[in-house]
């Protein structure tokens, strides 16, 4: 009964022609492909091509120094450090600190804070189980399926690369391997978050859908 009545309308059929075009750019039979690994990005230069291309500089002869002659030492400029040793503000890096240790469901009820949702909103848009959002809710480390935690970044109507953050931490990533989801991420990049035009999408190209659809 999921998708009879809205079927009657092909709210997906005008988006079927993009789909198809988007999956065959996208797919690839390799299990290791991700999302984040463009199809368009050029290959290197093979070494030899590169090293004939760029000729080595004539090494210049070194003086030689006095035999009574000691190096100085000298410490390193503050800002010849890493980015990544130098500090951060005390609020910055708090934040950053906490982001990145959030697990899947306080990304989640940290989001529907930030929407100004309210929990009920946010399950019944994802079209899962009560009792499923309840469990997530009382445990911070809950481990959704991966086609629960793409129902939820749909209701949050999150841009892709908060949609794969999102993702990672529930232990998933978007792969180009998987026709679902080139489906889904093809939404997310278009702005598209209703979920019913979705699944309506994945039925059509025989994928499993997402939420509650038994």
């Amino acid at each position: 009964m999921y998708l009879k009545k809205r079927r009657r309308h092909g709210a997906s059929a005008k988006y079927r022609a993009e789909i198809e075009s988007y999956i065959s750019r996208y797919y690839s039979s390799d299990v290791g492909f991700t999302a984040s690994m463009p199809l368009e990005a050029a290959a290197p230069a093979p070494l030899e091509k590169q090293s004939a291309a760029m000729p080595l500089p004539q090494e210049a002869p070194q003086a030689q120094a006095p035999a009574d002659f000691a190096p100085e030492t000298s410490a390193a400029a503050p800002d010849s450090a890493p980015y990544c040793a130098q500090a951060l503000p005390d609020d910055l890096s708090g934040y950053l600190r906490r982001v990145r240790d959030e697990s899947f469901a306080q990304m989640l009820f940290r989001k529907i804070d930030e929407k100004g949702m309210k929990d009920a909103e946010c399950y019944k848009k994802a079209n899962i189980d009560k009792r499923l959002f309840s469990k997530i809710r009382s445990n911070a480390q809950y481990k959704p399926s991966k086609s629960t935690a793409l129902a939820l970044i749909i209701a949050l109507e999150l841009p892709y690369e908060e949609a794969c953050e999102m993702l990672m931490k529930a232990g998933f990533a978007f792969s180009h391997a998987s026709k679902a989801d080139l489906i889904v991420e093809y939404y997310i990049k278009q702005g598209i978050y209703d979920l019913f035009v979705i699944n309506e999408s994945l039925y059509d190209f025989d994928q499993p859908l997402l939420g509650n659809v038994g």
